[in-house]
C-alpha cells in the first residue's frame, strides 16, 4: 500500500505483473504504466521502526524497462492540511501522529478526509522520504519516465515546484539542505554521493514534455515545433550569464514568476502582470 514500510515488494511486483503490455500499434500511442507518486511506493522494512528507503531497486527498474514510468510525489518542508479521498488513511495518519482530523461523507459511497501534516527536516521519516524522492529523479536515467510532482497539498504545495527544480539543478542546493536532515538520514541516504545536475531540457521534459508524450497529445503539446499550440511560458534568467548549479537561489525566484505565459498565441501573463480578457 502507498505510504506503508514494506510496500517495495507489492511495487515490483505489480510492475512484473504488466510485463507482457500491449505495445501494438492498435492506439495512437504506447501503453505505458505509469506510476503515480513513486517516492511513496519505495519504502523497505517491516514498520515503521525499521523504515528504509528502497528505491534503488524502483529506479534500477524503470531504468530497465522503457514502458514504465512514473512521476515523483517529492517531499517539501512545509505544513498543510492533507486531503485523502477517503477517510480511513487520514484516521491512520492522525494516529500516527497524534494529531486530529476530519471525515465526511456527501452523497459518496466513501469519505474523504482532512487531517494536518508537517514535514520537518529534523524528523528521520522526513528526511528519508525527501531524499527518496529526488534520489528516484537524480538516477532513472531518462527523464522522459518521469513526471515532477509533489502531491499537492499532501506533501508538496504547486508553489514549491520551483524549489524541487533548484534541488534537482543544483548540487549545491540540495547539499545545503541535506545538512540540516535528521542524522539518521543522512547516515543512510545516497543523495550527497550523487553528481547528477539536470539541465534546462531535462526539466522542460519531466515538467512538460513527457506528461504530453505519455497522454499521447504530442503532436500538438509539449513542444515548440511545427504544428504545435503556442503554449510558451518565458521565465527571467539567462543561462549565459547565470549559472543554475551556484545561483540556485536565483534559479528558484525566476521559476517561481513567470515573465511571460502565452496560451494559444495570445499573452495572459505579460512582465509577470496578468493581463484583461
Amino acid at each position: 500500500m502507498a505510504g506503508r514500510p514494506g510496500n517495495i515488494a507489492t511495487t515490483l511486483k505489480t510492475l512484473d505483473s504488466v510485463q507482457n503490455i500491449d505495445k501494438s500499434d492498435k492506439v495512437r500511442r504506447n501503453q505505458l504504466l505509469h506510476l503515480a507518486h513513486a517516492q511513496l511506493h519505495s519504502y523497505g522494512g517491516e514498520d515503521w521502526d525499521t523504515f528504509e528507503s528502497k528505491n534503488e531497486a524502483l529506479a534500477s527498474y524503470v531504468n530497465t524497462h522503457s514502458w514504465a514510468e512514473l512521476d515523483l510525489g517529492q517531499i517539501t518542508f512545509h505544513t498543510s492540511p492533507a486531503v485523502f479521498p477517503d477517510g480511513a488513511y487520514p484516521y491512520y495518519l492522525a494516529t500516527l501522529t497524534n494529531t486530529r482530523w476530519m471525515s465526511n461523507n456527501i452523497e459518496l459511497e466513501g469519505s474523504f478526509g482532512v487531517v494536518p501534516i508537517t514535514f520537518s527536516p529534523n524528523e528521520y521519516l522526513d528526511a528519508i522520504k525527501w531524499t527518496i524522492g529526488l534520489e528516484i529523479a537524480l538516477e532513472v536515467t531518462n527523464p522522459w519516465q518521469i513526471h515532477l510532482s509533489t502531491d499537492h497539498p499532501n506533501m508538496g504545495l504547486l508553489t514549491d515546484y520551483p524549489k524541487v527544480i533548484s534541488w534537482l539543478m543544483s548540487k549545491p542546493a540540495r547539499d545545503e539542505l541535506f545538512k540540516t536532515l535528521h542524522l539518521d538520514a543522512q547516515k543512510k541516504a545516497r543523495l550527497l554521493n550523487i553528481e547528477r545536475e539536470y539541465t534546462f531540457y531535462e526539466i522542460a521534459i519531466i515538467t512538460r514534455a513527457s506528461q504530453a508524450k505519455s497522454l499521447g497529445l504530442d503532436i500538438e503539446r509539449g513542444h515548440l515545433g511545427i504544428g504545435a499550440l503556442a503554449d510558451v511560458v518565458i521565465y527571467d534568467f539567462d543561462p549565459n550569464v547565470h549559472d543554475p548549479s551556484k545561483e540556485y537561489t536565483l534559479l528558484e525566484k525566476a521559476f517561481s514568476y513567470a515573465e511571460w505565459v502565452i496560451k494559444n498565441g495570445i499573452p495572459v501573463i505579460k512582465k509577470k502582470t496578468i493581463t484583461p480578457n
